[in-house]
């Protein structure tokens, strides 16, 4: 924080303050990226829950479970509250 205040005093060498700059843009750029590689990761989490939910779902309809009880078990795969 206290480099970020030095980016606006003048007194700063500006070699240094390009450097500061230079640091803080970088940052920027690695935190968009685990952003994005945050995202992915829970799409793909949710698409696997999803497949094994219609899995089971499907299995336990053949199975003769009742349609509440298929929907419970969905809702418990995929972590969804009532």
């Amino acid at each position: 924080m206290v480099q970020l205040q030095s980016l606006d005093d003048t007194d700063t060498d500006p070699m240094v303050r390009m450097g500061m700059l230079s640091k803080i843009s970088k940052g920027v750029a690695e935190l968009s990226k685990a952003t994005v590689n945050q995202k992915k990761h829970q799409i793909e989490v949710r698409d696997k829950a999803n497949a094994a939910a219609d899995k089971v779902e499907q299995l336990a309809s053949k199975g003769g479970l009742s349609g509440k009880a298929v929907q419970e078990i969905r809702k418990a795969i995929l972590g969804i509250a009532d």
